[in-house]
């Protein structure tokens, strides 16, 4: 919505900028407010911009006393409707302490979280800076503002385009890394390394025949070492052929040795066997392992018996050092009293509790008989005594067990039943604790029970297997292994057991000494010692011969493995290459066309600004130099080039625009900022002058005022003092005093 006449009717400080409660009625056209300087003129402009767009993050707007909020109200009239706004900021990080409220001419608030200078101006603080709001020493404002940041504002204001000027440098600065005409951009050089890669391939096909030809020669020199590798097996099989014939005719001697060495050994074992059978008679291999298997279980069995036997132990000492906090005796003269001071507790306050009752009866039957039914002093006295009578009886009676009770506790050393109550806790504490510490001896116990039956029954089991094997042996006199105790069985079965093994490892080595012995006397030779000599020198000749061929054949394998190796890190260079240049070229063509899109898209943004440019930078140039034509000579003019920049033209000759003069520059870029205002607000919005004119000369001044105030539009202008370029306002001023205070 676009309002075509809007002003501000009246304004109201209720604190800003260290002013207070301060209120003006403004007219509907122009308004001029004359003071000295630092009497607030600029503060007054600033509190509109405030109301219009709040604080904008100006610290210097907050009165230096302190106070942390800056409030006020405006009244504002657009297209004939009157709207109040309310704004308040606070100097804190929370956004929620930030109010702004504008009410409807109907009352009610616009909801939305509306922006004043937008709703009602049709403009963003940018740009109300830069058009309607004429403050001192401008030229800093308006003509510094041709970075893309700024350019992208107005555009967005004239076009409603966003981001047309920054688009476009960033699309330029893109086609730049990609083409340009230093030949650095990226397309630039994926060409360069495409043209050097195409340049390479002759030489790469050459490098590829000399790498063939270099594996043609290590392929025969392999090929001759492998011929030889087979010839010196050969060779070696048949050296190993004679020498073993020399060392069996060598071995002849110590066969004698071995023969002699088994045959004192065969008598070893009839020893042994003798004492092994004097043990007991007919064991075998698997009776003396089985037999071993069981006395390995004992003696596990047996460990687990002695840690058994020690958590029994350690589970009784437990148990004994528990039950001797408290004797039978003891344990039964507790529970026994427990249960008689319990007794006597209740009886206690059973007649404590009746006393008490009698009491409460006799001042109740007091108070009936003497103040409600009127009866004697003495009758209801008598009365309430008597009562009294039975409530002391019962009190002497609950004291006589309260002393009994005491008399029990004295009999037992105790001074009250506190001390009682911890005895009584420490004894039901030790009767659960007494559970457990006999629970464990139990499982401890029968743990025990437990691998003292599996010890026994595994004792018993071996003593029935030697008693069987000795009843099926033969008789030599071998006592009964059930007469014997537990330790003369187990030494028995000690002696076994050794005699036993020391006879089966005595068997197994003369086992494998006639093994060997068949082994030396398994081949004969058929030829002398010297003849057999004189043919292992021919063939240790032949394999030398062959081994140095080898050597000369490896160091030649060497050299050209080493220049296969170059040769192929070459080709593999080569080779990447190639595929870089395959990708690269597949990379130019993507790049390629993202710079034709590049510049295509440059073209429609340059096409569109352009067009933004034609559109809105003639008109104005035109509506600047219209306003101050009476100020212009022949030949003279201003014109807003490309990129919204501000020139004066004078003949044929462009310059910067501050080349005009000091006078006629400050009154061509008020014309500018009136212009600007024309073309963006599209209607008549209030115009606020803060020593504007004060480098315009006088008649220059005057024509514009005319002018400005001919247009019909809401003027405020502030002034230091009542000179001749205000005289052309018809309207009357208002002084402001140092303290903000104004008179007509």
């Amino acid at each position: 919505m676009i309002f075509q006449n809007v002003r501000i009717k009246s304004l109201r400080l209720i604190c800003f900028a260290g002013k207070k409660d301060l209120a003006f009625e403004l007219d509907e056209k122009t308004n001029v407010f004359i003071g000295k300087n630092c009497c607030g003129k600029t503060t007054l402009c600033d509190f509109i911009r405030f109301m219009f767009y709040g604080t904008c993050g100006n610290r210097d707007l907050f009165p230096w006393d302190g106070t942390k909020t800056v409030s006020g109200e405006m009244i504002v009239s657009a297209d004939g409707s009157l709207y109040k706004i309310f704004r308040s900021e606070t100097l804190s990080d929370d956004e929620s302490d930030n109010r702004c409220v504008i009410t409807d001419p109907d009352g009610a608030p616009l909801g939305g979280g509306i922006s004043p200078g937008g709703y009602f101006l049709n403009l963003d603080p940018f740009v109300y800076d830069r058009t309607i709001y004429f403050p001192q020493k401008q030229n800093n404002k308006i003509q510094a503002d041709t970075d893309v940041a700024s350019l992208d504002v107005w555009g967005e204001s004239f076009s409603g385009k966003q981001k047309l000027y920054s688009s476009r440098s960033e699309l330029e600065k893109e086609k730049s890394l990609l083409m340009n005409d230093s030949k650095t951009g990226e397309l630039d050089i994926l060409l360069n390394e495409r043209l050097r890669s195409k340049e390479g391939s002759k030489e790469m096909d050459e490098k590829r025949e000399e790498y063939r030809a270099a594996e043609k020669n290590l392929e025969e020199i392999n090929n001759k070492i492998a011929s030889n590798n087979k010839r010196i097996v050969i060779l070696k099989a048949d050296m190993k052929n004679y020498t073993d014939d020399i060392k069996l005719t060598e071995n002849r001697e110590n066969a004698s040795s071995l023969k002699s060495e088994i045959k004192h050994n065969e008598k070893k074992i009839k020893y042994l066997s003798f004492e092994a059978q004097n043990a007991l008679p007919g064991m075998t291999r698997d009776d003396i392992a089985n037999l071993s298997d069981e006395y390995l279980e004992y003696s596990r069995l047996s460990a687990e018996l002695s840690d058994a036997s020690a958590k029994l132990e350690t589970a009784n000492e437990n148990y004994a050092i528990n039950s001797r906090l408290f004797s039978e005796d003891s344990r039964d003269e507790i529970e026994d009293t427990c249960v008689l001071l319990e007794n006597k507790r209740k009886i206690k306050n059973l007649f404590t509790s009746f006393g008490t009752l009698f009491v409460l009866m006799g001042i109740f039957i007091f108070c009936y008989l003497y103040f409600l039914s009127q009866r004697e002093l003495l009758f209801s006295g008598l009365i309430a005594g008597a009562v009294f009578v039975f409530a002391l009886i019962m009190f002497v009676c609950a004291s006589v067990f309260r002393h009994s009770s005491e008399k029990i506790l004295s009999e037992m050393n105790l001074e009250s039943q506190s001390e009682f109550d911890e005895l009584y806790e420490q004894y039901m504490s030790f009767k659960a604790s007494d559970g457990i510490y006999t629970d464990a001896v139990e499982n401890a116990r029968a743990e025990h029970l437990r691998i003292a039956g599996l010890l026994e029954k595994k004792l018993l089991s071996m003593r029935q297997f030697l008693e069987n094997k000795r009843l099926s042996g033969e008789d030599k006199g071998i006592p009964s292994f059930h007469d014997c105790n537990d330790s003369e069985l187990l030494s028995r079965i000690d002696v076994i057991l050794s005699k036993y093994n020391t006879l089966f490892e005595t068997e197994d080595s003369i086992e494998n000494q006639k093994r060997d012995y068949r082994q030396l006397l398994s081949r004969d030779v058929h030829k002398e010692t010297l003849e057999v000599s004189s043919e292992f020198a021919v063939l240790e000749k032949e394999l030398a011969f062959i081994t140095k061929q080898n050597s000369a054949l490896f160091s030649k394998q060497s050299e050209a493995e080493e220049r296969l190796k170059r040769l192929k890190a070459k080709l593999e260079k080569k080779d990447e290459n190639s595929k870089d240049t395959k990708v690269s070229e597949a990379d130019v063509i993507s790049r390629l066309e993202r710079y034709r899109d590049l510049q295509i898209s440059c073209d429609e943004l340059d096409k569109t600004i352009a067009e933004l440019e034609d559109r809105v930078l003639q008109p104005i140039s035109a509506r600047v130099n219209a306003l101050m034509s009476f100020a212009l000579k022949s030949g003279e003019s201003f014109i807003l080039s490309e990129n919204f920049e501000f020139k004066y033209k004078r003949g044929s000759q462009t310059m910067p625009f501050s080349r005009a003069g000091g006078g006629l520059s400050e009154l061509a870029l008020i014309a500018l900022r009136i212009a600007f205002s024309e073309q963006l607000t599209k209607g008549k919005v209030p115009m606020i002058f803060d020593e504007s004119f004060m480098f315009i000369d006088k008649d220059s001044a005057l024509s514009l005022c005319r002018i400005i105030e001919a247009d019909g539009r809401q003027i405020i202008f502030c002034s230091s003092s009542e000179s001749d370029h205000t005289s052309a306002f018809a309207s009357p001023k208002m002084f402001l005093s140092e303290d903000f205070g104004s008179s007509h």
